[in-house]
């Protein structure tokens, strides 16, 4: 998973900088939000002119998910934001910060098939776990 975005300035300027942050939709939601200062699920800045950040390996596991899982919970919705940077006589210009909802669905595994057989002559059972 991946984000990306479109950088763009009027007076032709390079990119210097970018900050991306993605919120969880309480966070996002609440009266006292601020991207700047609301903990977030994922945080990556870079200093060069980079259009794109990966998720997969920033994003903590949630417990119960399996290995693959990039933390966002199944059904979740989840809001990134994104903002640019560019240099003017030396001293650095951020825009204001870009948002874009998104939910998630996770192909969830089958639940695992488990079958015990039971061997009455030789007192023992074995289970099966598939």
């Amino acid at each position: 998973s991946g984000i990306s975005w479109t950088y763009s300035d009027f007076d032709g300027d390079q990119q210097e900088a970018w900050e991306v942050k993605v919120f969880d939709e309480y966070t996002y939601l609440s009266p006292d939000f601020s991207p700047n200062s609301s903990n977030n699920l994922f945080y990556h800045k870079g200093s060069d002119t980079s259009n794109a950040v990966e998720v997969n390996s920033y994003l903590p596991n949630v417990v119960g998910t399996t290995i693959s899982d990039t933390g966002f919970v199944d059904g979740g919705t989840y809001y990134v934001a994104v903002r640019v940077a560019k240099k003017h006589n030396k001293d650095i210009f951020w825009s204001e910060w870009a948002y874009l909802q998104f939910s998630t669905f996770i192909n969830q595994p089958k639940p695992p098939l488990i079958s015990v057989y039971t061997n009455n002559t030789q007192a023992m059972n074995q289970i099966s776990i598939q």
